[in-house]
């Protein structure tokens, strides 16, 4: 059988989270990731999605009608970043760690339509199914960048984001805070033994295939 590059990233897909001693941060990779990084946006940005995003969100220069954004930085904004994330109240050590030992970071926003009506401070979109395709869509390109991440070798994490889904980076970044961050992608260097190292606590417990699929016709077809 001829190998599949496809399905074997799919299978070697894994979290890695690398934190370092925000005092003690990794040097900048030599060669820089700039390029690999752009090549993973471009990645990202063939993913499906269904609908448009909002003309209220096609602003010159990032006017694209696709419904997500991308703020990539390189190691040495990564290092900016944790420095700023430092003066911060509330838990940011975590962040900050990450931000210490990351070769590079791609910040990735959805971009939600405007609703039909105040909505609550503690609620940040509409229940549509716009906004649900719309999130859809963005995984989908995430996704994308953490197999093409794998495939050349780069340990990867899609984080929520924790302190840089807040408007104190938003601000920083220059990211309109009309925008949702769906998840931070950090590229991380081999461990090698630095810092602290943690694997994703979810893989491998989806249980066996019948827990979780069934065949929607009567019954299963032959094999």
């Amino acid at each position: 059988m001829t190998p599949d590059p496809v399905s074997d990233a799919i299978r070697r897909r894994a979290t890695t989270k690398l934190r370092v001693d925000p005092d003690h941060a990794l040097p900048e990779p030599c060669p820089s990731m700039y390029e690999t990084i752009g090549e993973l946006m471009e990645l990202g940005c063939m993913a499906p999605h269904h609908f448009p995003c909002d003309p209220s969100h096609q602003v010159p220069p990032l006017d694209s009608p696709a419904p997500w954004r991308f703020y990539p930085l390189g190691a040495a904004a990564c290092r900016e970043l944790m420095a700023y994330v430092l003066t911060l109240d509330g838990r940011v050590d975590k962040v900050a760690g990450m931000l210490a030992a990351a070769d590079g970071l791609i910040l990735v926003t959805w971009l939600p339509d405007p609703p039909m009506a105040p909505l609550p401070p503690d609620v940040p979109f509409e229940a549509t199914r716009r906004n649900m395709e719309h999130v859809a869509g963005v995984s989908a390109a995430i996704q994308n960048m953490l197999l093409g991440a794998t495939s050349r070798g780069i340990r990867s994490y899609w984080s929520s984001g924790g302190v840089l889904r807040g408007p104190e980076v938003f601000g920083r970044l220059e990211i309109p805070l009309d925008q949702i961050l769906l998840g931070a992608v950090f590229l991380f260097p081999e461990p090698e033994g630095r810092g602290e190292v943690k694997e994703g606590a979810r893989r491998g417990t989806q249980g066996p295939p019948e827990s979780w699929m069934r065949w929607a016709e009567g019954d299963s077809p032959a094999v």
